[in-house]
């Protein structure tokens, strides 16, 4: 038991001696102050103090508060309905441009059916104003054709020279068969007889084989 006694107090000298160590080399390197060193040293001995130590380190930062917290989750609300809005707007200018596309559609259509129709008008206009034209002109020849027909033959074709060449050839060629003889048997001089020539010839490009028919009877008659 003596023995036992004397090792325990030789293990805890020793421990006390490597803490003492352990202390004084903690101290000498500047990583213990003094009133730490005597801190470690009274609880060693037993000494207990009811103040907490004070820290040894800096305190930690307390977070903060929850208005910071409160004001991310308001801005990141915020955002959301800003885009919530923005959406919103794109897909009704979306709907809108699509109505104006549609509505644009629908006038384009009415636009080119009026455009066909007020074409159809027109063409149904100058149709009219060309029959018109066509009777007037067909009527003033008749009216023009008997006037010459009925004049004596010489007078006629003084008339007739001042016509243009188209005019006269159309007329001759309308004429009675034994007037147009008469009228280009008038016709002596070398300059009459080359406005007879181009007359002729004119009547003979006539699309007409009765103007043909007359043109060469006529020929033949005023040859002999």
């Amino acid at each position: 038991m003596k023995r036992l006694f004397t090792w325990l107090s030789v293990v805890a000298l020793a421990q006390m001696l490597a803490v003492g160590g352990g202390l004084g080399y903690l101290w000498g390197t500047g990583r213990l102050d003094a009133e730490q060193v005597e801190h470690i040293a009274a609880i060693l001995r037993g000494e207990t103090d009811d103040a907490e130590p004070a820290p040894t380190t800096a305190p930690v930062t307390q977070p903060a508060d929850e208005s910071y917290f409160q004001a991310i989750a308001d801005q990141n609300r915020q955002i959301r309905e800003q885009e919530e809005i923005f959406r919103r707007q794109l897909e009704r200018q979306i709907i809108e441009a699509a109505q104006t596309n549609a509505l644009l559609d629908q006038v384009r259509i009415e636009l080119m059916r009026e455009s066909e129709a007020l074409k159809q008008e027109r063409d149904d206009f100058e149709a009219q104003l060309a029959a018109s034209a066509e009777r007037a002109n067909t009527e003033g020849f008749q009216k023009d054709l008997e006037l010459l027909s009925s004049l004596p033959a010489k007078l006629a074709k003084t008339q007739l020279m001042k016509r243009s060449e188209v005019e006269a050839a159309r007329i001759i060629g309308a004429m009675p068969k034994r007037k147009a003889t008469k009228v280009l048997e008038a016709c002596q001089s070398a300059q009459e007889k080359e406005w007879v020539d181009k007359i002729l010839q004119r009547i003979n490009r006539s699309k007409e084989p009765e103007s043909e028919t007359l043109a060469e009877q006529t020929r033949t008659e005023v040859s002999s």
